[in-house]
């Protein structure tokens, strides 16, 4: 199926562009083909896959010999065959770009071995094997995590805390660099916890929700990293006055307005596009990147409309929340 068809709900006149570029510019030796590959139910997430096509929109408009393509799969397995076909069949026009993001995808890079042919290919938000013609992007968070906790305290919240779903080190970073940031403006931290040791805890809103009302008895805010299990976060905090959320990965504020007071942004719309720009200039640089608030690839995206003032605040901190970054990164 062709970008162009995907969304018109969400953007209706690219949408409408990108099906005349789709249907009456076919894949030719004059054309670059881009192949997303969406996990099930993620079209029109308003996160991380909307982001991907925010890019790719974004690069198609100036360039135009872009030919975009995506599958949306029900079933791992079915994601795994179309991965294959992409990547095993014969590159169509100049060299093209298949994109993907999410960890379940990247066994089944690992079980092609490398074998990619000619074609290049994005991951992103993770890290894959080193195989030539891939690149595998991490996003830094320390940093924009930092200027949440900066935030809240310059909204007047006085204490808060961290969930995680579990114990990894994407997770852990996120938390590191919100309690820094609470540290420099001494905002009060009740123990950072864990819903689960596994990635059960990015799918458990109930527990969440039980958790996070337990918890607003004791602070004003809370930071849920968290995954699907922040929905119960966010529940806990809108049936209480004074409680606030931060989001996290995508801009979260149309979730609770007046709730969540910023969110810290993960931009793999920047990363899509950047990489097509390369290509559209014969570079493309293979191996895993890591990308941050320096780079302008996250950052914290503040829900100014109903928090005014708190965007002056974030940015005269950014500085420090870089270099405390810095400082974090030396210590890893």
């Amino acid at each position: 199926m062709s970008l162009g068809s995907t969304r018109r709900a969400l953007f209706p006149p690219i949408a409408a562009l990108l099906l005349i570029l789709s249907c009456s510019s076919p894949p030719n030796e004059s054309t670059r083909t881009v192949r997303i590959l969406y996990p099930a139910g993620s079209k029109g997430d308003r996160s991380f896959f909307d982001s991907i096509y925010r890019g790719y929109v974004r690069a198609s408009l100036r360039y135009p010999d872009l030919v975009g393509y995506e599958r949306s799969t029900a079933t791992l397995d079915e994601g795994a065959a179309a991965l294959r076909l992409w990547l095993q069949g014969p590159v169509e026009g100049k060299s093209d770009l298949v994109i993907a993001s999410g960890f379940s995808f990247l066994p089944f890079l690992d079980d092609l071995h490398c074998n990619f042919g000619q074609h290049h290919v994005l991951f992103l938000d993770g890290t894959a094997a080193a195989c030539p013609g891939l690149q595998s992007v991490t996003y830094r968070t320390f940093a924009p995590a930092y200027l949440a906790a900066v935030a809240l305290q310059r909204l007047g919240v006085r204490s808060a805390i961290t969930i995680g779903g579990m114990p990894g080190p994407a997770v852990v970073e996120f938390m590191d660099g919100f309690e820094a940031g609470a540290h420099a403006v001494g905002l009060s931290l009740l123990p950072r916890e864990f819903l689960a040791q596994d990635s059960a805890g990015f799918a458990m809103p109930l527990e969440a929700e039980t958790r996070a009302n337990a918890l607003f008895d004791s602070v004003d805010a809370i930071f849920p990293v968290a995954g699907g299990s922040g929905a119960g976060v966010l529940l806990a905090a809108k049936a209480r006055t004074g409680k606030y959320v931060i989001g996290v990965d995508s801009d979260q504020a149309y979730l609770g307005l007046g709730v969540v007071v910023a969110s810290v942004v993960k931009r793999l719309d920047m990363t899509v596009y950047r990489v097509l720009s390369g290509l559209e200039g014969d570079r493309f640089d293979q191996g895993p990147k890591v990308t941050g608030m320096v780079e302008g690839d996250t950052d914290l995206v503040v829900n100014d409309a109903y928090f005014p003032g708190l965007q002056q605040t974030v940015d005269e901190a950014r500085v420090a929340a870089k270099e405390a970054e810095k400082a974090w990164l030396s210590v890893k």
